[in-house]
């Protein structure tokens, strides 16, 4: 959980935007992600330039 909140604050800082901002963006993405795959989630690592 830590690693996703330092993702969404790298995020919000690098667009410029508040980190309730970049919150709300990456639940609409994550929303939008699972009604259009329905296939299982993946699990691992990330970096933030994969969110964007």
């Amino acid at each position: 959980m830590e690693t996703l909140i330092a993702l969404i604050k790298e995020i919000a800082d690098e667009k410029g935007i508040s980190f309730s901002d970049a919150c709300k963006e990456a639940v609409r993405e994550i929303n939008q992600y699972q009604t259009s795959s329905p296939k299982k989630v993946e699990t691992g690592t990330s970096s933030a330039s994969s969110l964007r």
